[in-house]
């Protein structure tokens, strides 16, 4: 009888132990448990202790650590309406994460991956449709992304997986998003993230990152089957960073003689500190302005004397910042320093080496030697202090000749090119080294690309030697390289903003490659042109 007694003893102990280790084999894998990737203990060990452990309520009194996690039926039937997926049907893939605190919703922050299980798409029903994206539309990566779907069966709820899912050449389908039973869970996933309201519609930032290709939506229900999928579009390689246009700028000007004002403006010149000087023809005066068109300072009068002018016309300032002006009435050059004190000035009329009949054009080079244009179809070197050193030109059109030069600027080679572009003369540009060797030549008369018409006045070369002109009768500012390859034109006939009257005549380009161009005596303007900065939405 003992021995029978000990025997029915060593059956309950091994019952208990089997239900023991079942109910831990099944918590092993409670990770899966949950389609929120929440690790759910007494769901999990409810629906996998065995029926022989539960009948017996003395074997699983003995082992308190199985008693404590078996959950009442009321409270299993509250945890799966939160929690509407079958432990059983859900994949081993879901990623652990801590649960939330008490009482709170489970918000996720590591996106599962997509279950390998999954049907394809010709396979799911029509129970999810989608409405966005749009099939065949093309999304950049990093843009903001719109999603939205309609529900007729199953209801939201129901639907715990949103999966972005590459089509071709991409191997990691990318998890966009996941929601419970009341309130959406959003979740970034390290290439999409979507902010819904209840599973309906939604946005969301497409990382930079994502791979280049075509991809689907698919919904996904509790037991991983696809209930839903829109159709295929593209995301294509992230937009450029906003790219800055060249354009108008800004304006300063009226007519007038007061500060800031002008009277028929003429030459411009430019500073290394940014500061814009200009020619006011009629004026007869020197304005300085800052590079916003803030007005600094002026000097000049009508006259003959030392700092007086009649006429006005080119303007050139050299690295140390002095200011040579064609003293154009005067024939004559007069030399300042860069707040208007005189210096020295040289010239007189006559065809003579060192005189002039109406000179125009100025520059400076790098070295300090001045080159100027007059109407005797010649150009004249001098040093910077005005003595004379050589000189080039006759009237015609062959290589080398003139007719009523005008313009005229320096590379950073010591290239002199000269604006040969009178009403009924030769309308080009030609090129000669700093000894007045002819090189090359370019343009023609017309409205095309690289030719002139008109009294093309200003001439001025950038850093990077790229030449500008003022094409007073096209309305415009053409733009080549030092070799005379056409590379852009702007403007237009008109009197708004980045329009020209017909008689812009002086033009000037800044370190920042900004241009300066003064418009005619009709509206009396600076105009200033470069980087329009981006505006973004």
């Amino acid at each position: 009888m003992k021995s029978k007694y000990i025997l029915i003893g060593l059956v309950i102990v091994a019952i208990a132990v089997v239900g023991y280790l079942a109910a831990a084999g099944k918590l092993s894998g409670s990770t899966a448990a949950s389609v929120y990737g929440i690790s759910r203990d007494s769901q999990v060990q409810k629906s996998s202790v065995s029926n022989a452990s539960l009948a017996n309520e003395k074997a699983t009194t003995n082992d308190s650590s199985a008693s404590s996690n078996t959950v009442e039926p009321s409270k299993q039937s509250a945890a799966a309406n939160q929690n509407p997926v079958a432990a059983s049907s859900v994949s081993s893939n879901t990623t652990p994460i801590p649960a939330p605190a008490s009482g709170g919703l489970p918000i996720l922050v590591t996106p599962r991956p997509r279950p390998a299980a999954v049907a394809s798409c010709s396979a799911a029903s029509s129970s999810v449709n989608f409405n966005i994206p749009v099939a065949g539309s093309t999304v950049h990566a990093g843009d903001v992304m719109n999603v939205g779907w309609t529900w007729t069966n199953p209801t939201p709820a129901a639907v715990t997986s949103v999966y972005v899912v590459p089509q071709f050449g991409i191997t990691t389908p990318l998890l966009f998003s996941q929601y419970s039973t009341a309130t959406n869970v959003t979740t970034g996933t390290g290439h999409m993230w979507v902010s819904t309201i209840n599973g309906n519609v939604g946005g969301g930032t497409l990382s930079a990152s994502t791979p280049v290709g075509q991809y689907r939506m698919e919904v996904v229900n509790g037991s991983n089957q696809l209930v839903g999928c829109s159709g295929t579009f593209n995301v294509a390689a992230p937009v450029p960073a906003c790219v800055p246009t060249f354009g108008y700028l800004t304006k300063w000007g009226s007519t007038g003689t007061g500060n800031g004002q002008f009277n028929a403006p003429m030459g411009v010149a430019v500073d290394l500190s940014g500061n814009v000087y200009v020619a006011d023809f009629t004026n007869s005066r020197i304005q300085k302005f800052n590079s916003s068109g803030v007005y600094i300072s002026q000097w000049g009068a009508y006259g003959t004397g030392n700092g007086q002018f009649i006429d006005p016309d080119g303007i050139a300032i050299d690295a140390s910042g002095n200011v040579y002006v064609t003293d154009a009435g005067n024939n004559r050059i007069q030399k300042f320093t860069s707040s208007g004190t005189y210096l020295t000035q040289w010239g007189s009329l006559g065809i003579g080496n060192g005189q002039f009949h109406g000179p125009t054009g100025i520059v400076v080079d790098s070295v300090g030697n001045v080159y100027i244009t007059d109407t005797l179809d010649r150009v004249q070197k001098f040093s910077n202090t005005g003595t004379f050193i050589t000189k080039w030109g006759t009237q015609g059109s062959g290589n080398g000749q003139f007719n009523q030069p005008s313009g005229i600027v320096a590379d950073s080679s010591g290239n002199v090119y000269v604006l040969d572009t009178a009403p009924f003369g030769n309308h080009r540009i030609q090129k000669f080294t700093s000894s007045g060797t002819y090189v090359t030549q370019w343009g023609s008369s017309g409205s095309g690309q690289g030719q002139f018409s008109g009294i093309a006045q200003g001439l001025a070369i950038d850093s990077h030697d790229n030449l500008y002109v003022s094409d007073t009768l096209n309305y415009r500012v053409s733009k080549f390289d030092h070799a005379g390859n056409f590379i852009t034109q702007w403007g237009t006939q008109g009197s708004g903003n980045g329009q020209f009257v017909g008689g812009e005549y002086g033009i000037a380009v800044d370190s920042a490659g900004n241009v300066y161009v003064s418009d005619d005596s009709t509206v009396n303007r600076i105009q200033k042109f470069g980087l329009v900065p981006c505006i973004q939405s």
